[in-house]
């Protein structure tokens, strides 16, 4: 067991059961018809880009996930 803030703590939630995309911080935009990639990061959401297809998305979250919460990061794992 470790130490950690609530907001650390938060990066362990598993998927919402609305997610369609299977991953978490991927989602899809039907009126721009592109894949959209966004992590939280200290009660901030941060928009990481507008992909074509689902794998560029989820790899630009995994990225930033890895860069920005260290040992804390829960891989976008799919349902």
């Amino acid at each position: 067991m470790r130490w950690a803030t609530l907001s650390e703590n938060q990066h362990y939630r598993s998927l919402n059961k609305k997610n369609k995309s299977g991953y978490k911080g991927v989602s899809f935009d039907k009126r721009k018809n592109n894949w959209i990639a966004h992590i939280t990061i200290d009660y901030i959401q941060i928009h990481l880009g507008l992909y074509d297809n689902l794998e560029d998305a989820k790899q630009a979250r995994i990225t930033r996930a890895n860069e920005a919460c260290g040992v804390f990061t829960n891989k976008c794992k799919k349902i």
